[in-house]
């Protein structure tokens, strides 16, 4: 009799970024360590056998990573190209999933969803709870308490990144040694929020599931807080398929999704809130600008999107309706995912209903109430 319970998973070949880790020798003979920023794809892989297949499929050289730890791998090869043809085998959190995680020097700290957060506490006399998870000696325990970031009020700049995993097939890599995926890996907002809304976008006609796709890399320029222009790295999903073909190759693979998600492995999200001792992976689009100076040539870093505020329904004759409080979002939260409403789903919705909104955040009880009825459409098939 099969377990009933628990996700079966491949290995993962590898993990697909921006960055890496590069260092330099200081005047006083010490070596830093530092991270920086790729112009095109950078795979990071255990195998050195890989690594070259992948050097010859795609350009660049095989090197041995400066940190394996933060790089994901043994060996790196920073690639020639900045688009790879492959194919997502599964949309669910088998193969995509988004989290927004905070890391620090002994590991991850806690994971969120915008209004739950996983997180490694320390218990102590009082009955309070604190994040000090990676402090050896001490008694740990994962616990979910309500969404940090709102708690402590914190600004958008401040708050936990977007930290984006896709499970991606290589057709151009089926003579890699090894059997398994691809794992892109990001923490920018912009990935997000481009990957994120492809998949929903086919999801909505079909099955993403098997379309054939293209993993695109460019850099686009943002402007800071102040006004500066930066560059940063945005990976996105793209199709050299018409969108009447890839309507109709995600209507075909709806019959044939179910069987084939039961064997895919879900995206390695690393370990949960304090069970890590080592730095999280190098990400190209939080590396902080640096110049050839420091030894490589360096980028600006990025710039999350400023906070909008929706705008407050208002009936003629009547007063504005108030702000939702946590408690109502929890409450529409808690509702959502017991009817089955994903993460992703709710993502999308939000974002279209209510244009520059992530979460539910600053919505109106009104707004919350407009949410649902959608989300009880979308259970009725509409």
């Amino acid at each position: 009799m099969p377990i009933l319970t628990g996700k079966t998973m491949f290995p993962r070949l590898g993990r697909i970024g921006a960055g890496y880790m590069t260092s330099k020798q200081r005047d006083d003979g010490s070596v830093a360590i530092f991270p920086a920023k790729a112009k095109t794809f950078v795979f990071h892989v255990d195998d050195v056998e890989r690594a070259e297949e992948i050097a010859k499929v795609f350009g660049g050289k095989v090197e041995a990573a400066v940190s394996k730890d933060e790089e994901g791998g043994r060996f790196r090869v920073i690639t020639q190209t900045t688009e790879i043809e492959c194919f997502v085998p599964s949309a669910d959190e088998s193969g995509w999933d988004c989290w927004l995680e905070q890391w620090g020097t002994g590991g991850i700290i806690r994971r969120c969803d915008g209004v739950t957060t996983q997180m490694a506490v320390v218990e102590v006399s009082d009955g309070d709870v604190r994040g000090n998870p990676n402090k050896p000696g001490l008694t740990k325990t994962v616990r979910n308490v309500p969404c940090m970031c709102q708690a402590e009020g914190r600004p958008e700049k401040d708050r936990c990144d977007p930290t984006s995993r896709l499970n991606l097939v290589i057709p151009a890599l089926k003579d890699v040694p090894g059997i398994g995926v691809f794992q892109m890996q990001s923490r920018g907002r912009l990935t997000w929020r481009e990957i994120d809304g492809t998949i929903q976008l086919l999801g909505q006609l079909g099955k993403i599931a098997g379309v054939p796709m293209v993993l695109k890399l460019e850099y686009r320029t943002v402007r800071d807080a102040d006004g500066k222009p930066r560059d940063v790295p945005v990976m996105w999903l793209d199709s050299r398929l018409s969108m009447a073909d890839a309507m109709r190759q995600a209507r075909v693979n709806i019959t044939d999704e179910v069987e084939t998600r039961k064997a895919l492995p879900a995206p390695d999200r690393g370990p949960m809130p304090g069970a890590v001792q080592h730095e999280e992976p190098v990400d190209a689009e939080i590396v902080p600008n640096l110049t050839e100076a420091d030894g490589h040539p360096g980028g600006p870093e990025p710039v999350p999107a400023a906070p909008q505020e929706p705008p407050v329904t208002v009936t003629p004759g009547q007063e504005p309706d108030r702000a939702a409080t946590l408690e109502d979002r929890k409450g529409l939260h808690a509702w959502a995912t017991g009817k089955g409403i994903t993460r992703n789903v709710a993502q999308v919705e939000i974002g279209r209903m209510f244009p520059g909104q992530m979460t539910t955040e600053g919505l109106t009880v009104s707004q919350l109430t407009a949410l649902r009825r959608r989300f009880e459409e979308i259970l009725e098939g509409k």
